[in-house]
């Protein structure tokens, strides 16, 4: 079983994405150093990257280039629809 460590902004979002992640078999963990993976949602600016592999859950294409400044290794963009 993976291990995961949520790192959101606003505290129901991140009760809703650890509900979704056990339901699929994953453990959520508390700390980023139990995990193996983290997944982090941005709010505003980008936080500093935990001290694992994580994904990063990206608004824009301006918090993009503040990821890769802060030495993010790649990203996905979000798509715009109109």
């Amino acid at each position: 079983m993976a291990k995961v460590w949520l790192q959101f902004p606003v505290l129901a979002l991140q009760e809703a994405m650890e509900v979704a992640l056990k339901e699929r078999g994953l453990e959520v963990v508390p700390h980023p150093f139990q995990a193996q993976v983290g997944l982090v949602g941005p709010d505003g600016e980008v936080p500093p990257f935990p001290p694992l592999p994580s994904l990063l859950l990206l608004k824009d294409r301006d918090q993009a280039r503040q990821a890769l400044k802060r030495g993010c290794r790649g990203h996905l963009c979000p798509v715009d629809v109109e």
